[in-house]
């Protein structure tokens, strides 16, 4: 994505800060900070994206899939407080899911083992 496509993107944002400056909603400050801050986590993401891909490593492969996982149960933990044992729930039943699906990805050869 270029400079010029990003740019672009941000007429989208401009919807809702308009919506909420004509409804007096006192949100702008708040949609300028997670829209930074989106912009932020997706270059991030991306360079360390590209980074796995051009490695070619199945070890990047594997820890990436590993922190997508840690910060899904992160998020489910935040939202299940309360719930008694739900981060050992959350996170086995987020790594059978990815391991099965896996598993049959590439046990069944439709996807090869690389990045």
């Amino acid at each position: 994505m270029s400079y010029l496509q990003l740019a672009t993107s941000l007429i989208f944002i401009l919807i809702p800060l308009v919506l909420a400056r004509t409804l007096r909603l006192g949100l702008e400050k708040d949609i300028i900070i997670a829209t930074v801050r989106s912009i932020v986590q997706l270059l991030i993401i991306g360079y360390i994206l590209t980074f796995v891909f051009e490695s070619g490593s199945p070890i990047f492969m594997l820890l990436m899939i590993l922190l997508m996982i840690g910060a899904a149960t992160l998020n489910v933990i935040r939202k299940g407080d309360g719930i008694p044992g739900i981060q050992w729930i959350i996170l086995f039943t987020l790594i059978a899911v990815e391991a099965l699906t896996m598993g049959i990805l590439l046990g069944l050869r439709i996807i090869p083992f690389e990045a």
